[in-house]
């Protein structure tokens, strides 16, 4: 780079990319802060819906003990 007298164009180039791929890192960051406890909340939801189908359908329930 030095011989063509390109190395403060390339590392402006390569500091703006990196920034680049810093703040896109850190977007997706929060875009799963924000949706992955939600998913989390309604997987698990679903899996006990699921087992209390089940339980029911066999005809046995936590109160019958």
């Amino acid at each position: 780079m030095k011989a063509s007298v390109q190395e403060r164009y390339e590392w402006n180039k390569f500091t703006h990319n990196a920034r680049a791929f810093r703040d896109y890192y850190v977007r997706q960051g929060e875009i799963q802060a924000l949706y992955l406890p939600m998913l989390a909340f309604t997987l698990a939801w679903a899996a006990s819906l699921l087992q209390a189908l089940l339980l029911w359908r066999r005809g046995s329930s936590a109160w019958d003990k």
